[in-house]
């Protein structure tokens, strides 16, 4: 440890210690004392300066008012956004802050059961940017209705429950 470490909440200790006797005298001089006001308000200040100061001991960061949003990553998009658009032939979408390689997705009706299973392809071929565009070219056979397509995180021989990704209901 060093002596930093060991002085800070010492002092921490002392000036908790102090600031409780002054707000116990102000207490007594019934608020009407400036002198016992002022002392508060500097041992006060200085109590925070020092939880800020402390905060940072033993990390090589500075000391933030706020922790860091962790980005999620592949985040699947369709266009459009909105439930309100019939498709015929084919789904387009993106897959955004991408990780892995190995994409795939399936259709289920409203029965939850499975219709048609694929993997998913890059627009390009491969999956090798951090955003990757990709066509879903739909099955001719698929009835007309309102489907469930769901996006996993691996290929179609895997798909688990805890691989899925993202859930859109779409209508044919």
């Amino acid at each position: 440890m060093t002596k930093k470490e060991i002085l800070f909440p010492f002092l921490f200790v002392i000036l908790s210690i102090t600031f409780v006797l002054v707000c116990v005298m102000h207490y007594f001089s019934h608020g009407k004392s400036k002198k016992w006001v002022a002392r508060k308000m500097r041992i006060g200040g200085l109590l925070l300066s020092l939880t800020t100061a402390g905060a940072a001991l033993g990390q090589n960061q500075h000391p933030t008012c706020y922790d860091m949003a962790v980005v999620e990553s592949n985040i699947i998009t369709i266009e459009p956004e909105n439930n309100n658009f019939t498709y015929q032939k084919e789904i387009k979408g993106n897959i955004q802050y991408r990780q892995g390689s190995k994409f795939s997705y399936c259709i289920m009706d409203p029965q939850s059961k499975m219709v048609y299973q694929a993997n998913l392809d890059a627009v390009d071929g491969q999956f090798d940017t951090n955003n990757e565009n990709f066509v879903i070219k739909l099955p001719e056979k698929l009835a007309p209705g309102i489907y469930d397509l769901i996006f996993y995180n691996d290929n179609k021989e895997n798909q688990k429950p805890e691989f899925e990704k993202n859930r859109f209901k779409i209508q044919l």
